[in-house]
């Protein structure tokens, strides 16, 4: 009962089936920030390509004549520009928030790890392969 209380106070947590839950749940969301990162990052490439032949086909435009069709169509590309740029700018902070989740994740993990690794030592727990896995 001793050495319960030690693993209590240790990770904070009343019981060890909550504890060793909170540490999977941890891992399953950093892999699941890093997958989401990866498919965002991807889509900020993909938006940022377009950007750049939307603006080279604004560039072409400008130098055709002035009349009101070119125009209209030049206006549309520019608007579909912003929109464009309004998502770009949208993922990149989402890209942001996951990183910094990830981080917190990571770090959370790590503490878990360095409290279940020195309770571990003084309950002279011979399985110390199973909390570096």
């Amino acid at each position: 009962i001793r050495d319960f209380h030690k693993l209590q106070n240790a990770t904070g947590f009343g019981a060890v089936n909550d504890m060793i839950r909170k540490f999977s749940e941890q891992e399953s969301r950093a892999e699941k920030s890093t997958s989401q990162i990866t498919q965002n990052e991807s889509r900020i490439q993909e938006l940022a390509q377009m950007k750049t032949l939307m603006t080279q086909g604004i560039d072409s435009k400008s130098h055709l004549s002035g009349n009101s069709d070119s125009m209209k169509e030049m206006e549309g590309l520019a608007r579909n520009l912003q929109s464009r740029l309004s998502v770009l700018e949208k993922n990149k902070a989402q890209r942001d928030r996951q990183d910094s989740a990830i981080v917190n994740a990571k770090a959370g993990i790590g503490q878990l790890r360095k409290k279940l690794s020195i309770l571990a030592d003084e309950l002279n727990v011979d399985n110390k392969d199973s909390l570096q896995n």
